[in-house]
């Protein structure tokens, strides 16, 4: 007995052993040390805490760019006309001045318009034909490079920087003209600093301009052939003739319309489903007797109206089908008229990461919307989206030096400097010695984050510099130094 308790024992404690060996280890969050808020508050502090110094976060894909000096712009061609569909026109900018206007897109009365103004506020608008929405002073600011995508879907067109929702408005504009020039109006309103476009023939979504950020290109299910063109003929489209829809049971074509019967289906193959690649289809219900009408997603049925009304719905199919675009009435018949169909995708894709083509920027959506440089003014660049920042703190009572010697290479532009005090108001100075303020001369800061005015010239640092920071309290002082590198 006892040695049948004692092997019992000495199973169970080998089988503990065993299991906290191979216990599942708890998930480890490693953060980058730039975005760590080394204040020592506790966990009850953070509903209250202040986390500005980790927005603007810049696109985190470098990739090709154009560089406008000021004096002209690029040509766009072979682009669409948006119309009154879904759309998304969406930039990489890192604007090095903000003059009284400065356009990212224009093509004339009635094309899609999108400018800046000298007080960082985007504007967007039908050209000649009134405003969409317009941010606060501030939006733009000088040195910072960011995704901005403007997105219109369901009546309202949404403004995001780096993929976060910034402003949104009501935009029933029928867009008539084509965009036909970027970075200018075609001849003012030039941007100073860089500038890359990308543009859809569909709205995306919060999600996919996240992922557009982060990638510095559209997923390759964008590359879709996509244009504005209906891909149903005229007489299909308005079902004046049946040719291409194959139809099923009690469902006809006739007259002008689409008499869709309960439980049949009507299928056109001039539009076949390839899994992942979006499309878009517009229809009118004329009447519905009950129940509703249903689209094939390529693997179910997924419902789009329960009452007559124009509809306009864009899917990605869940699995190839090569009958392409199909529809049916479901517990009740419906008459359908005027079948628009669509390739979602991108209009305008310029290389992300090809060398500069001469005077031509290839456009690589497959609809030739190529970007046509002029011979002065615009230049090739491939800069790195992500910001350099300087960050650190201090509570010296004293001068004290950040992270070292040579914190500032030789040939950096310091474009902006921001701080706070975690509590008190001390009075600190900025130098690239010990005691200096060459950099920052005296100034009080509050709890409140504060742009300091900077006293070097251009604020171009010239030498390998250190970064040094007087203060008269021990009071914990954060620093953000925004650099960019110069050409030396």
């Amino acid at each position: 007995m006892k040695n049948t308790l004692y092997r019992i024992g000495l199973w169970s404690l080998l089988l503990g052993l065993w299991s906290a060996a191979f216990a599942p280890l708890p998930a480890q969050v490693v953060t980058p040390w730039a975005d760590v808020d080394k204040t020592g508050a506790s966990l009850a502090d953070l509903p209250t805490r202040d986390f500005s110094h980790l927005q603007n976060k810049p696109a985190l894909a470098p990739r090709q760019a154009l560089v406008f000096a000021g004096t002209a712009g690029a040509r766009v061609l072979n682009l669409p006309a948006f119309g009154p569909a879904d759309f998304t026109f969406a930039f990489w900018l890192r604007p090095d001045a903000l003059p009284a206007y400065s356009t990212v897109c224009y093509g004339g009365a009635g094309s899609f318009y999108a400018y800046y103004t000298a007080a960082g506020s985007i504007v967007v608008e039908k050209a000649g034909g009134g405003a969409v929405l317009a941010t606060a002073a501030g939006t733009i600011v000088a040195g910072e490079t960011h995704l901005w995508s403007i997105s219109r879907t369901g009546g309202t067109t949404t403004l995001r920087k780096d993929g976060v929702a910034v402003a949104s408005a009501a935009d029933a504009h029928d867009y008539t003209a084509a965009v036909t020039a970027l970075g200018w109006t075609g001849s003012t309103e030039v941007v100073v600093g860089s500038l890359a476009p990308v543009c859809f023939n569909r709205a995306l979504s919060a999600a996919e301009t996240l992922a557009l950020v982060a990638q510095g290109a559209p997923h390759a299910n964008d590359y879709n052939s996509a244009g504005a063109s209906n891909l149903l003929p005229g007489d299909n489209s308005t079902f004046a003739s049946a040719a291409n829809w194959v139809v099923t049971g009690a469902t006809t074509i006739a007259a002008g319309k689409l008499n869709l019967a309960d439980g049949d289906i009507c299928y056109n193959d001039l539009l076949p489903l390839i899994r992942g690649r979006p499309v878009r289809f517009a229809v009118t219900i004329d009447s519905l007797t009950a129940g509703n009408v249903q689209y094939f997603d390529g693997d179910s049925w997924v419902i789009f109206a329960t009452t007559a009304g124009t509809y306009s719905i864009t899917f990605s199919p869940v699995a190839t089908y090569a009958a392409g675009l199909n529809l049916r009435a479901s517990g009740g018949a419906a008459v359908l008229d005027n079948a628009l169909a669509y390739r979602c995708g991108v209009l305008l894709a310029p290389a992300a990461h090809a060398p500069g083509n001469g005077l031509v920027w290839s456009d690589q959506s497959g609809n030739g919307a190529h970007l046509v440089l002029p011979t002065t003014g615009v230049v090739w660049a491939l800069p790195d989206p992500a910001s350099n920042v300087l960050r650190g703190s201090t509570g010296t009572n004293g001068n004290q030096q950040l992270h070292g010697a040579a914190t500032l290479s030789a040939n950096t532009q310091i474009t902006r400097i921001r701080a706070r005090a975690l509590s008190g108001t001390p009075a600190i100075t900025l130098g690239t010695s010990s005691g200096g303020s060459d950099l920052v001369a005296t100034v009080t800061l509050s709890p409140a984050w504060q742009d300091l005015t900077l006293a070097l010239a251009g604020g171009i640092v010239s030498a390998d510099s250190s970064v040094w920071v007087g203060s008269n309290s021990t009071d914990v002082v954060q620093l953000n130094l925004a650099l960019a590198p110069l050409t030396p």
